[in-house]
């Protein structure tokens, strides 16, 4: 026979609360007893008791004996704890339509996640990569200039082993000096460049992927952004096309 406590954590499971749990394996193991016995062998304070035993009267698992002038409460047979779960079980069910129609709210898939610190905007650059594969999209807007002078090593290191992957990649670039370069160098980087408007300057980096966006600025404190909701992601690649086309080739 499995101990006390195995079958206390056995009647959890099965819906009880850890007190009700606990009075009614008292009850099980005393047979009719009273609010004192019960609360000695349950361990559940004797102030406590009565609720406790209302709740499971209510449950069906407790019956009430009146001895005299004194009253006994003894526990129902265990097989009522299969109604309990039949029942808990079609109370979920009746509430299905809203639950699935809150999970069509959200987008199904729908993340957004925040993260703090460089890196942690490393580990999200890793994965994001680590998902890529040949033959996908890749979009990026960004600053090469700030980008250099906030974490030029790990971007370095990023870019070598973005070139790994056969990746379509097209990248929107701040019209500074290293941008300038990065342009006339996109075939050594297996990608296509195009400078954005004269004055234009950019605060933060983004990468676009089939499946998600990464979002941080180019200022401390660094906060990444990471948004999976397929909605917000086909909306964005959709914008930079659009910005790509309306650039020509520039």
């Amino acid at each position: 026979m499995q101990n006390r406590e195995s079958l206390q954590k056995m009647l959890v499971r099965a819906g009880l609360s850890d007190a009700e749990a606990a009075v009614y394996l008292a009850m099980l193991e005393l047979g009719p007893a009273t609010v004192l016995q019960i609360a000695r062998q349950s361990g559940v304070k004797r102030t406590t008791i009565y609720p406790v035993v209302e709740a499971l009267r209510a449950k069906g698992l407790v019956s009430v004996q009146e001895v005299g002038f004194k009253r006994r409460f003894a526990a129902e047979d265990p097989s009522r704890l299969d109604r309990i779960l039949e029942e808990q079980k079609l109370a979920l069910k009746s509430f299905f339509p809203e639950l699935s129609a809150l999970y069509s709210l959200r987008g199904g898939d729908s993340i957004i996640r925040y993260y703090t610190g460089v890196p942690a905007m490393r580990s999200v650059y890793d994965e994001m990569l680590s998902e890529l594969r040949d033959g996908e999209d890749y979009y990026g807007f960004g600053d090469p200039e700030r980008w250099d002078s906030f974490d030029k090593a790990y971007f370095k290191t990023f870019i070598e082993r973005r070139l790994k992957i056969d990746l379509k990649a097209k990248m929107l670039l701040v019209p500074s000096e290293v941008g300038r370069s990065y342009k006339r160098t996109e075939k050594n980087f297996h990608e296509e460049v195009r400078l954005l408007p004269e004055g234009t300057m950019l605060d933060a980096n983004m990468a676009i992927t089939p499946r998600k966006i990464v979002i941080h600025p180019l200022t401390h404190p660094i906060t990444t952004i990471v948004i999976e909701t397929p909605a917000l992601v086909r909306m964005q690649q959709t914008l930079f096309r659009v910005m790509w086309d309306a650039l020509g080739d520039k």
